[in-house]
């Protein structure tokens, strides 16, 4: 995993770059009265990257690792948009 993460920060053509990763885990169990009525496990994984050209930003969510290189470049090209309506207000 941190090899995916590392490798996609590196592929990145922005000024700035950011991954955030994250991997949750709950476990529900429920009762009523002295019986069990319902037990659940739950893993979610997802995450965020955000990027920052020129001064235009962009993002992209994603829910698994698999494709995060194209959500990076997604991410870029958000960030490359933007950057150009930054630069026509800065002259």
């Amino acid at each position: 995993m941190k090899d995916k993460l590392f490798s996609a920060l590196k592929n990145s053509k922005a000024d700035y770059t950011e991954i955030r990763f994250e991997t949750e885990e709950s476990n529900l169990l429920s009762y009523r009265g002295p019986e069990i009525e319902h037990v659940a496990c739950n893993k979610f994984d997802g995450g965020i990257v955000r990027t920052c050209l020129n001064g235009g930003w962009g993002l992209s969510i994603f829910d698994s690792l698999e494709g995060l290189n194209h959500q990076v470049s997604e991410s870029y090209n958000c960030a490359k948009l933007r950057s150009i309506f930054v630069l026509k207000r800065l002259r």
